[in-house]
């Protein structure tokens, strides 16, 4: 089995800048396990702002670190931002190799791409998807869930624990169930799931038992 390669996207929205820096990309770049590319979709409708991020990328010199604009539907939740890191990436990762996502004002723990990294190559058949629990800020406790919850069902009527920041998917999954869904204003992540499960069941997805991201609620 050869080593997959895992690519990063953030998707950059509502002039964040800081958080973007000093929170999500920072918790990537202090990764046990160093992705092989972490893009920055550029969802900001300022131009300041958008330079504002470009040079600070710079100041990283980090050649990993890749830099694009949203060309697609803007400010609709992520969706056109993710649909073009998506696109991006497609010259740069096989079907077998995996993207993560995460929100510009989240944060994973730095053990997270090491555990999907190990839960998706410890197989015999490449997963899926991977996915490990989410701690949200507002929340005492987390939410539990075992591969049988992540069911059409349960996504039609709630969310079992699956939201932008902890989805590590198998790219060629990804790319063929068509990405996300630009013109959603709000439930794309359950959309998503939802599209996944009808074409690729729960059956050959891993479940990370450990909270290894925050999801931050303003």
């Amino acid at each position: 089995m050869k080593k997959p390669k895992i690519g990063v996207i953030i998707a950059s929205s509502l002039n964040r800048n800081d958080l973007l820096f000093s929170r999500s990309l920072y918790s990537v770049l202090i990764q046990n396990r160093s992705p092989d590319y972490v893009l920055i979709v550029d969802d900001n409708q300022n131009e300041t702002i958008s330079k504002d991020i470009q040079r600070r990328i710079l100041d990283l010199e980090n050649n990993k670190i890749h830099y694009i604009k949203n060309l697609r539907t803007p400010n609709m939740s992520g969706t056109g931002a993710w649909n073009c890191g998506i696109k991006w990436y497609e010259n740069f990762l096989d079907d077998d190799d995996y993207m993560a996502i995460l929100d510009d004002d989240d944060s994973w723990r730095k053990e997270y791409i090491d555990s999907c990294y190990d839960a998706v190559t410890s197989s015999p058949k490449m997963p899926d998807a991977a996915f490990a629990f989410i701690k949200r800020s507002d929340c005492d406790m987390c939410s539990f869930f075992d591969a049988e919850d992540i069911s059409i069902n349960n996504f039609l009527k709630g969310n079992p624990g699956i939201q932008g920041s902890n989805m590590f998917f198998r790219f060629g999954a990804l790319r063929s169930i068509g990405g996300f869904d630009e013109t959603l204003a709000s439930c794309t992540d359950r959309d998503l799931m939802i599209r996944f499960l009808q074409k690729y069941s729960n059956k050959n997805i891993r479940i990370i038992q450990k909270v290894l991201i925050k999801y931050f609620v303003s």
